[in-house]
């Protein structure tokens, strides 16, 4: 992605989305580790620091997610195959894709609805 695009998308992050989200923060000494903001019952992201990734805490943050709401939708990039292993382990459901003009890149629609588990993980046919 380009730095003109992620710098737009923070900007965007501050001024649009996070005032109109539900957002939970994991702090760890007091530090920032990771948080997910929410919109209605879209996911508008995830982000956990580097130093904090596979320890969790991205579990953790979408386990409240899933206690909030019994359906959850969100969109990636098709090419972020970590995402698509920790989505799949909840049993996320890709309804759609599309391309996205802004990044020229392929994007997944995904859709979770709680005790519902996929047929199958969809990492095996979305595979980047």
């Amino acid at each position: 992605l380009s730095d003109k695009f992620l710098a737009q998308e923070t900007i965007n992050m501050r001024r649009l989305f996070l005032p109109k989200s539900q957002t939970w923060v994991y702090e760890n000494d007091k530090r920032i580790a990771g948080f997910i903001y929410l919109l209605d019952n879209v996911v508008g992201g995830i982000f956990v620091h580097p130093d904090w990734q596979r320890k969790g805490v991205g579990k953790l943050l979408m386990d409240q997610a899933c206690s909030v709401h019994d359906t959850l939708e969100l969109e990636m990039f098709k090419a972020n195959s970590q995402a698509i292993a920790f989505y799949n382990k909840y049993g996320f459901r890709v309804t759609s894709e599309r391309h996205d003009e802004a990044t020229n890149q392929p994007m997944l629609k995904l859709s979770y609805k709680k005790g519902e588990q996929a047929n199958g993980p969809f990492l095996e046919r979305f595979n980047p």
